[in-house]
């Protein structure tokens, strides 16, 4: 049983420290989540009535989407229930964890938490996110009561030790199979070792992007900065005895499937020299944010100051005072604009598309002092406010799908989408009153969801600044002095940064990979663009599994569940070759080919796949290549555990 209130330190909350149980309690219980707190009381009490209680979807980041509410009315009577209640310990120490619910109790629990009756398959789900269990998405049965030395037999190589590379590391490491991470960092962290520039940080609430089989880490921003970021990866790798895996400054340059030995063949850089490794699996940890796109802008090499790519940041670069331009307004760039029109004395944003950036209430907020109390001294509260935040980001399929009868009643995509679109408009023409121009030239001609909506970050803000100015004018080339735009006019510069993200498309680099008969993947993908099976396999390339493959990047939640949901999946597929006795799998081509058809015909539903659609989820081939258009739930199940039936096995 975990009750969420253990963990190796504890963080500071403020004031509450210095305030006896009782005050700090009743300042806490004032700000919890009353719908989470309700949970807690029915786990202690039993009591029917809190299981009675009506609950609505509630409107958040001005309609972009929702959480679950109870009524005020209700709110304090838990409220105040829980005052009572807790309030009969004098410490927490006093305060006895109550049983664990039992499957039955789970399930009339999960639903009316949400106020409706979910499908077996979305309670299975939500009962992992619920995390009772030290680690609810564990190492399968097939692979977990497989002899010891059948394991041991084989060995995982796994590129990249970011988040990926970390939760595979960890279920190994349990499983008893052996396994060599090769990261090419200088440090461990992926994504989060790799963009450093300031004001990183990830845009989607922390309770939804941690590990679960991690209980209650100490985080003290509802969205994390990246070096806390970094260091929680770090902390897991060192509590799960990842990190003595690690090869740090090893870059895989070349992997290539041997057929005689049935094993993947590594070329390995370290320290200027080259080595070989070999190894039965292969896992492509690296995230498809790992390339950095740059323009091709002519006299770029002629212009006078620094130049630099958000994710190739160099700290040494003073732009204190300077005259600063930026290129590209997705996440990274309206992360950054903040701090620079803050130190530059001037700051000239260059804008291609207008994306749709909309608030999120808490992006640069601490977490509460009372949510970390709570967090911290009452028994399972942090369960259910992970397992909340999980079913209200599900994925909002009317809001990403076209919706054909209400499109021919005059609607644009959908009522939810249309919705979502009426208030970020509403909300621009609120925010920028007095400057009807930027409305123009911010508010976009395409629908949302078509690509990634942006969470603001005081960019708004800064946009309203006298310093700063939003230049929509197309770049004609750069000059010695600045940029020089469409209409003649040469903007001055001291230094200019490059938001202009990744280039997702360039798959795996930087390796290049060899599979079955030395095909390559540009060869297995010159017909339509890039595919594979379940975003994780792609038949040529026996034993290899690639996270954030094509088409295997998920539109809601967290990266880290789904991290630990492909890693069960991913080992259990392993489980299967070594209890046959064989020394290789390839997905069926028939399974392939049947699974992309499928996928082709759910992609023309979804707003993704639409007209003007641009930007990193299409692809050379006007695909939407970069994501999973399926419902999640039932993506959820097929990848619970392996199919073998999917397989060759050899």
């Amino acid at each position: 049983m975990t009750t969420g209130v253990d963990v190796g330190a504890k963080a500071d909350v403020g004031g509450l420290a210095g305030l006896g149980w009782r005050e700090a309690m009743e300042r806490a219980v004032a700000a919890a989540d009353p719908n989470a707190l309700r949970m807690v009381l029915y786990q202690y009490t039993h009591d029917a009535e809190y299981l009675g209680m009506a609950v609505s979807k509630v409107p958040v980041r001005h309609g972009v989407s929702y959480k679950y509410a109870i009524s005020d009315a209700d709110a304090a009577k838990v409220r105040a229930r829980a005052i009572e209640l807790f309030g009969a310990a004098d410490d927490a120490a006093g305060l006895q964890a109550p049983a664990e619910p039992t499957q039955a109790e789970a399930r009339q629990m999960i639903d009316e938490l949400v106020g409706e009756q979910l499908s077996d398959v979305q309670f299975n789900w939500a009962l992992e996110e619920l995390a009772l269990d030290d680690f609810p998405r564990d190492v399968p049965e097939r692979l977990s009561g497989l002899p010891a030395e059948a394991k041991q037999k084989v060995h995982v190589a796994i590129i990249g030790a970011g988040i990926t590379g970390i939760v595979v590391g960890t279920m190994l490491e349990r499983a008893g199979v052996p396994y060599t991470i090769f990261e090419r960092h200088p440090d461990l962290g992926g994504t989060w070792e790799a963009n450093t520039y300031p004001r990183a940080r990830c845009d989607i609430p922390v309770f939804l992007y941690q590990f679960r089989f991690e209980k209650n880490y100490p985080w003290t921003d509802h969205q994390p900065t990246q070096p806390d970021l970094k260091e929680y990866l770090k902390y897991v790798a060192n509590k799960q005895g990842v990190t003595p895996h690690v090869q740090l400054n090893s870059e895989v340059e070349h992997a290539a499937w041997s057929q005689d030995k049935q094993k993947w063949e590594l070329l390995i850089e370290h320290d200027g020299k080259k080595s070989t490794f070999e190894a039965n699996f292969l896992i492509h940890g690296g995230s498809f944010f790992g390339t950095p796109k740059k323009p091709e802008i002519e006299g770029m090499e002629n212009f006078h100051g620094p130049i630099m790519h958000t994710a190739e940041w160099d700290h040494d670069v003073d732009l204190a005072g300077k005259r600063l331009g930026i290129i590209g307004n997705g996440s990274s760039g309206v992360q950054l604009v903040p701090h620079l029109a803050e130190i530059g004395s001037s700051l000239e944003i260059f804008q291609r598309t207008p994306q749709w950036v909309m608030p999120s209430e808490n992006y640069n907020a601490p977490l509460p002092e009372e949510t970390r109390w709570l967090l911290d001294n009452i028994p399972f509260y942090w369960n259910w406010v992970c397992c909340s935040y999980f079913l209200s980001s599900r994925q909002d399929t009317e809001a990403t799908s076209y919706d054909r009868v209400w499109q021919a009643r005059g609607g644009a995509v959908s009522r939810r989408n249309d919705e979502i679109r009426d208030a970020a408009v509403a909300y621009y023409k609120k925010k920028f009153a007095d400057r009807p121009d930027l409305v123009e030239k911010l508010v976009p001609d395409y629908p949302p969801y078509s690509r990634r909506n942006v969470v603001d970050s005081g960019w708004h803000d800064s946009l309203l600044r006298d310093d700063v100015e939003l230049v929509t004018e197309p770049i004609r080339r750069m000059t010695p002095e600045g940029i020089e735009t469409a209409d003649g006019q040469v903007h001055p510069l001291d230094a200019l940064i490059l938001a202009t993200g990744f280039d997702v498309h360039r798959w795996f680099w930087p390796v290049t990979y060899h599979g079955r008969d030395g095909k390559t993947f540009d060869q297995l993908w010159a017909k339509d663009g890039a595919r594979s099976f379940l975003g994780l396999v792609m038949p040529s390339f026996p034993n290899m599994f690639a996270y954030h493959g094509p088409n295997g990047a998920p539109m809601f939640g967290g990266y880290h569940p789904w991290a630990e949901l492909w890693t069960r999946y991913v080992l259990d597929v392993i489980a299967l070759v070594i209890e046959r006795d064989a020394k290789s799998f390839e997905v069926r081509a028939d399974v392939f080919d049947r699974y992309n058809t499928r996928l082709d015909q759910e992609f023309q539903r979804l707003v993704v796949q639409g007209e003007h659609v641009s930007g990193y989820f299409i692809d050379n081939s006007g695909r939407a290549s970069t994501f999973l258009p399926w419902d999640s739930a039932e993506y959820y199940d097929w990848i619970r555990y392996a199919n073998p039936d999917d397989y060759d096995f050899r």
